[in-house]
């Protein structure tokens, strides 16, 4: 399948808060272009805001925690990832969900991914590519597109896909 979710990238600006990445590095294009890689991203009560053409790549996981309040991400970008999806904070991630939403996690990885947690994600746009995907946390909700390219095993779970049109999947 390739890896058409990373090469040929137009980079773009990208704004982010404070939040915990292991292992990470920033690149800069350009006049204020960025591109963040990170081996895990850890936000324990932090704010992301990911521009719309800015891309987040996460080697592996995303950790979801409530430290001083919920980490929340605003997404008009794209996140691409090889891990697992892990919600442990009391709000589905993602805010300020437009009336056609732009933001899309693309999760990627070539080993078997969960979408995992305490509490249910509310995605904007999800995009599942290459090995088996495997949902764990109930209730969790794409708000756009679902786009499967990889085996999506439900496991006895609800996905919710909260949009009616007939392209939505």
């Amino acid at each position: 399948m390739g890896n058409k979710y990373f090469s040929n990238i137009p980079f773009k600006y990208a704004s982010f808060s404070c939040f915990a990445l292991k292992f990470a590095f920033i690149l800069f294009f350009g006049s204020g272009q960025q591109f963040i890689f990170a081996q895990n991203v850890v936000n324990n009560g932090s704010f992301i805001v990911i521009d719309t053409g800015a891309y987040v790549v996460i080697a592996n996981d995303y950790f979801n925690y409530s430290g001083n309040g919920d980490g929340k991400i605003d997404i008009d970008g794209t996140i691409l990832m090889n891990g697992d999806w892990i919600n442990n904070a009391l709000s589905p991630v993602f805010i300020n969900i437009e009336t056609i939403p732009n933001g899309t996690v693309v999760m990627r990885g070539a080993q078997q991914e969960f979408i995992d947690g305490s509490f249910k994600t509310h995605f904007e746009n999800l995009t599942l590519v290459d090995a088996r995907k495997t949902l764990m946390a109930t209730n969790s909700e794409v708000n756009g597109v679902l786009t499967l390219d990889a085996i999506l095993d439900l496991n006895r779970r609800k996905l919710i896909l909260d949009n009616a049109s007939p392209y939505a999947i």
